[in-house]
């Protein structure tokens, strides 16, 4: 299984991704990213493999702090980076619009870009 700080990795960060929906489920302890297209950053390169909506579910969700200074309806991510955070992991993710998100989480489940067809995806517990 791939981490998902590896899959963030080959998606660039998934700078250039639009964002089509953030929704955070306070009773299932989970924060979802939609993306409009997983590959925005290679649009326009040979390597671009066509367009490919996903998502990005956080579970078990800790501390989560919103910094947003732009609502416009097009939101899209400069870096979505994740790293160690004592027994589980922190996200943080940056948006053009000078916004961020940050959550500290235990477990993710993302698509598998390891696979030609990104209709898998895969879920990883620390």
């Amino acid at each position: 299984m791939d981490s998902l700080k590896r899959t963030l990795a080959r998606l660039g960060d998934l700078h250039d991704a639009r964002v089509q929906a953030i929704v955070w489920d306070i009773a299932a302890g989970t924060l979802e990213f939609k993306f409009a297209d997983i590959h925005a950053n290679l649009l326009g390169l040979p390597d671009y493999p066509g367009l490919t909506p996903a998502s990005i579910i956080l579970r078990e969700i800790g501390d989560v702090a919103f910094a947003m200074e732009s609502c416009a309806r097009d939101q899209y991510i400069s870096e979505f980076s994740v790293s160690q955070a004592g027994g589980g992991w922190r996200a943080a993710v940056f948006f053009r619009s000078n916004g961020k998100i940050t959550a500290t989480y235990r477990s993710a489940d993302f698509p598998d870009v390891s696979v030609l067809s990104l209709s898998a995806s895969v879920s990883e517990a620390t």
